[in-house]
């Protein structure tokens, strides 16, 4: 599972979810539910992000400039 690979980045406090937000109960709902749940499309996506921020890229620094609803708080190197 793409989102198995991901754990250690949230556990380890490494991914950051606000306190509030208008989207937030359905979107934990569905990661808790995970893989028994209906939907599974904001795993996917969030397992996806996390794979591809692991990543290098250049110019990595504008992604983290802006407002995004899961923010890592993890160092990279450029």
């Amino acid at each position: 599972m793409r989102l198995q690979a991901q754990t250690a980045l949230i556990e380890n406090g490494f991914v950051h979810i606000p306190e509030t937000a208008p989207w937030l109960a359905e979107y934990l709902h569905e990661m808790t539910v995970f893989p028994k749940g209906k939907h599974d499309d904001q795993v996917d996506s969030t397992a996806q992000f996390l794979d591809r921020f692991k990543k290098p890229m250049p110019n990595w620094e504008i992604l983290l400039s802006f407002s995004l609803p899961i923010s890592l708080h993890a160092r990279r190197s450029p």
